[in-house]
């Protein structure tokens, strides 16, 4: 597959993946990454976008410069699509438990 839709993907991925973030640490959830932790816990939200976006940036600096392949892309789409699963499965969980409780 095209280098540049996995890039495409790469950003959707990380997209749902901020917003899965957000949603899970605003029902006290907990996040496992220690970088965006301290990231959050310093800046905030707009902190782990702007981190988002640098790393998008530097991909995207990587694949123009050809030091970045299309194997590794896709590779990590698929460990955010990964992530983003279990994250899911988190906050539908989450949601389940506050329904119960309510």
């Amino acid at each position: 597959m095209s280098i540049w839709f996995g890039f495409c993907f790469l950003i959707l991925v990380n997209a749902i993946d901020a917003y899965l973030t957000k949603e899970i640490l605003d029902r006290n959830g907990v996040e496992f990454n220690p970088i965006m932790k301290w990231v959050i816990g310093k800046y905030g939200y707009k902190g782990m976008i702007y981190l988002k976006m640098l790393v998008a940036f530097l991909m995207l600096t990587g694949i123009l410069s050809g030091r970045i392949d299309s194997y590794t892309v896709w590779f990590l789409v698929t460990i955010f699509a990964y992530v983003n699963f279990k994250m899911f499965r988190e906050l539908k969980n989450m949601k389940t438990i506050n329904k119960m409780n309510a």
